[in-house]
């Protein structure tokens, strides 16, 4: 009778420390999920450079 708990311990422990790296992983996003994405200061860069072109185009036009 001792010999079935331990088994039943044993094994959920098994089930238990097995199913846990998948829930983990789906958890958190790989870093190729992340580094694509522009950052807020890349975006305000690139929207300060548009600006800056259109004014020279703007200058040249006077």
């Amino acid at each position: 009778m001792s010999t079935f708990i331990w088994f039943l311990l044993i094994s959920s422990a098994v089930l238990i420390i097995s199913s846990a790296p998948s829930v983990d992983r789906v958890t958190k996003p790989s870093w190729f999920d992340i580094m694509p994405h522009l950052t807020q200061s890349q975006k305000q860069r690139t929207r300060l450079q548009q600006t800056e072109r259109h004014r020279a185009r703007a200058r040249r036009r006077r």
